[in-house]
């Protein structure tokens, strides 16, 4: 610390609080953040937190502090809510001895799943119920000193100690990082503030609407409140069951993903390629010089998929059409601290997908369970976005009003974005970001060129049957006839 790439630097340190339900963690929480207190405060539902900044020699410290639920059905959180975390409140209620019982399985729990340098404070909370006092102030003392603890006794209730609680712990921690306590890759990997964090700069809902013959989507990406975002097309989620689909149709200029999330869809074109892909499965099709296909479902009831629809650069767009498969069990996945990623482009956890881009692109669909949290590097001058398919999330910053399923988010430029799921169910949405082409956009249904004249000529080569186009003349798919 101190060297000049360090000065002024912000830091966010992780503080969990953890204890018995009903030992008042909520309402310590919420004392220190807003100098609130509720007193009849709820047990927390999974788990929420409030962001608190100070200064410390100089530097703006920011503490992100989580509450948990101390219920047993809850406490499934564990590894993705201590993950990152590097100092911890462990709190009893004085007028309960059970609570004071269970302080031995918190720590074990609190080791089990962190660092041993996180800095720990044992927390007797509700002293102002001094007359029904069930746990002195000697035990408590002991007992920190037999951990290697801090100490205090507090009172949410009448403010006692609480802010003077949280601020020893968070000076505990910068003190550790001052020297070098903490590993300093590690450190700033998991808790040093992006300097140029991403932001959520539009949020659009994707509303269901009838698109092909008889299928169902929701559009987020290629509508009038968002006609592209360079170099993206299009995204679509797609609900289709039969005999609905998408009948005989040409593209000319881009590449389009078909990712399926449920059930199945059949794919056939005018090259004779045939193929079914299932839930999990990945179609990247490069449409190039030229295509026709037919789009349709392969099994009973609702299939359900997302295709979104790639830019090529002027360089790249009559290339020969071509295809990437992926069956699911070939997508490139990895899991860390309740969160589990499938890379179908780019990378994430370290771990790289095998699909090959022209166009630089991102695509990663995220599961967060709830509690856990994500960094997710994203090159800073790519555009990128989320569709959030299930649950719901904060993107961009720890104390943002959380976004809803069927939502697309547009992101600000910065080279990452943080996520949190503070609900207690999980959380999915995909990920996609990708290299800004810069050129123009000429765009008529399922041609996408750079100027008016390009596009006129793709019309004219499909209706000629020329150019790309020759075996459109004889073919009929047999997929909805």
């Amino acid at each position: 610390m101190g060297s000049e790439d360090e000065e002024g630097e912000e830091y966010l340190f992780k503080v969990v609080i953890i204890g018995d339900s009903a030992v008042g963690k909520s309402n310590l929480l919420s004392r220190y953040a807003r100098n609130e207190f509720n007193i009849n405060s709820k047990a927390t539902i999974g788990v929420e937190f409030q962001t608190q900044s100070m200064e410390i020699d100089g530097k703006e410290v920011k503490a992100q502090i989580w509450d948990t639920a101390g219920q047993e059905r809850f406490r499934a959180v564990t590894s993705a809510y201590y993950r990152g975390a590097v100092g911890a409140l462990i709190v009893y209620d004085i007028s309960r001895r059970t609570t004071f019982d269970s302080i031995e399985r918190w720590l074990q729990e609190l080791n089990t799943h962190s660092d041993t340098t996180v800095a720990r404070m044992l927390v007797g909370n509700k002293c102002d119920l001094d007359n029904i006092r069930d746990v002195s102030v000697e035990e408590g003392k002991s007992l920190a000193e037999a951990e290697g603890l801090f100490f205090m006794e507090t009172s949410a209730l009448d403010s006692t100690n609480v802010k003077k609680a949280f601020e020893i712990v968070i000076r505990e921690i910068y003190r550790n990082v001052s020297r070098k306590v903490l590993n300093s890759d590690s450190y700033k990997a998991e808790l040093s503030l992006n300097r140029k964090p991403r932001h959520v700069m539009k949020q659009l809902l994707s509303k269901a609407q009838p698109e092909g013959q008889g299928a169902i989507v929701r559009r987020s990406i290629g509508r009038s409140e968002l006609k592209y975002l360079d170099p993206f097309i299009m995204l679509d989620e797609f609900m289709v069951s039969r005999p609905a689909g998408f009948p005989d149709h040409p593209h000319r200029g881009f590449e389009t993903v078909t990712y399926m999330l449920q059930g199945a869809f059949t794919h056939q074109d005018f090259a004779g390629h045939k193929g079914t892909i299932k839930a999990g499965d990945l179609q990247w099709m490069t449409a190039g010089r030229g295509i026709v296909h037919s789009e349709t479902p392969a099994g009973e009831g609702f299939q359900k998929g997302l295709q979104l629809w790639v830019n090529l650069s002027s360089k790249d767009k009559m290339v020969e059409p071509g295809y990437q498969e992926l069956q699911s069990k070939d997508v490139s996945h990895a899991e860390k601290d309740g969160v589990v990623v499938r890379i179908i482009a780019g990378e994430a956890m370290g771990v790289k997908s095998p699909v090959y881009t022209r166009t630089p692109t991102m695509y990663l669909d995220f599961k967060m369970q709830p509690g856990s949290q994500l960094h997710q590097m994203i090159p800073e001058s790519w555009n990128a976005f989320v569709y959030i398919l299930e649950g719901e999330g904060s993107f961009g910053t720890a104390d943002t009003a959380s976004s809803m399923s069927h939502h697309c988010l547009v992101l600000s430029k910065g080279d990452g974005l943080d996520v949190w799921n503070k609900s207690a169910a999980p959380l999915r949405f995909v990920l996609i970001g990708g290299q800004p082409l810069n050129e123009p956009i000429v765009q008529y249904g399922p041609f996408v060129m750079n100027t008016q004249a390009e596009i006129q000529q793709a019309i004219e080569d499909y209706q000629f049957c020329r150019n790309g186009f020759e075996n459109a003349r004889h073919w009929r798919s047999d997929l909805l006839h």
